[in-house]
């Protein structure tokens, strides 16, 4: 994210804060249309052609997998469940003053993007907040993903460390989605010497910003 921010790259951060990840709907209007046009969409509450939502999955046979007439329903139910957020949605001069918090923006197509997350299909992010020097595509090609329970037990928190200890010498890092249990990920990479990645498929969620 530089000091424009394109119309895509807008609509892709404005998602993050309309939508769950991994919603299978938004990721196909996004596949067949792109964010600019299915931002757009939302704000109206109308479909983008006129297959719309419930065309594309009964064409391709994914998303849902509904017969049309449910597929009709579960579409206008996604619409209005994106139509919800509006009110709040953040403008652009919000999204590009989060670099002050040292939180920048990465969508698919940026030299930053994993190519990894490719293989997600309609499932990959919509886009990436990261915080940190790191670079996130480099990072991933030798990282590890320390996942578990937010009320982690004593024997979890040590196995978090133990792992970090093992991948740090061999220059893995650790990469965070950046939950409500990251001050935890956090002190195990710290002392194991590993470099951490925090990112978040969701507009700057608290966890990233503090």
């Amino acid at each position: 994210m530089n000091d424009k921010l394109t119309g895509e790259a807008y609509a892709r951060a404005a998602l993050t804060y309309l939508a769950e990840p991994t919603d299978r709907w938004l990721g196909q209007l996004l596949r067949v249309h792109g964010a600019a046009a299915t931002l757009d969409a939302i704000k109206s509450g109308q479909p983008l052609s006129a297959a719309g939502l419930a065309g594309i999955a009964a064409a391709q046979g994914t998303g849902p997998g509904l017969p049309r007439g449910r597929a009709r329903e579960a579409a206008k139910s996604a619409m209005e469940r994106w139509r919800t957020r509006l009110p709040e949605l953040p403008s652009p001069e919000q999204v590009l003053a989060s670099r002050e918090s040292g939180i920048r923006l990465v969508c698919p197509g940026d030299p930053e993007w994993p190519g990894q997350l490719a293989d997600l299909g309609d499932d990959q992010p919509y886009a990436l907040w990261l915080r940190g020097s790191a670079d996130l595509r480099f990072s991933c090609l030798r990282s590890v993903a320390i996942v578990g329970s937010r009320a982690a037990t004593a024997y979890g928190s040590s196995s978090e460390v133990s792992v970090s200890s093992s991948a740090s010498p061999r220059g893995g890092q650790s990469g965070s989605g950046a939950s409500h249990r990251l001050e935890q990920c956090s002190e195990a990479t710290f002392c194991s010497g590993m470099r951490m990645c925090p990112f978040s498929s969701t507009w700057a969620t608290s966890s990233i910003r503090q």
